[in-house]
């Protein structure tokens, strides 16, 4: 049955005064046969997408960690691994999230590359894993007729 009601609010792109959100509920069967994920079928797909978001959400808290410790070359090669593993998974990803991620993330790898400020790396860092915690349960959710080409 459902477990989990949602309402992601965001800002479109090219829509500098309003905000838009989606909203959704979140039916899970769950299993411990991890063969389940091995078939492809949209449904694993879309388990696949949310749990390699959740994974570099994961990767972008220990990022901020290593940020506060100013190992800046250790989060660069950390975020851009993270980078390539969801890369690796873009073409199943039909709500686009994954895509979003990715340009995101290469904008903050460009920012660590630049060395100029390691508070302002660290925000970004956090505020894409923050998103990243929301767009995973909203990956599980998408429906292509939501899509309103607003993210």
């Amino acid at each position: 049955g459902d477990v989990l009601e949602w309402t992601l609010s965001y800002k479109p792109t090219g829509n500098p005064l309003g905000y838009a959100s989606m909203t959704g509920s979140l039916s899970l069967n769950f299993t411990d046969d991890d063969n389940l994920l091995r078939v492809e079928t949209p449904e694993t797909d879309k388990v696949k997408v949310a749990l390699a978001i959740v994974q570099a959400s994961d990767v972008d808290e220990q990022i901020v960690e290593l940020l506060d410790l100013n190992k800046i070359d250790e989060a660069i090669t950390t975020k851009t691994k993270s980078l390539n593993s969801l890369e690796a998974l873009k073409s199943k990803d039909v709500s686009g999230f994954i895509d979003a991620i990715l340009t995101r993330g290469r904008k903050t790898v460009a920012e660590m590359n630049q060395r100029t400020n390691v508070s302002k790396m660290r925000k970004y860092v956090a505020r894409e894993c923050a998103m990243e915690r929301a767009m995973s349960a909203a990956s599980l959710c998408y429906d292509e007729e939501m899509d309103t080409d607003e993210w």
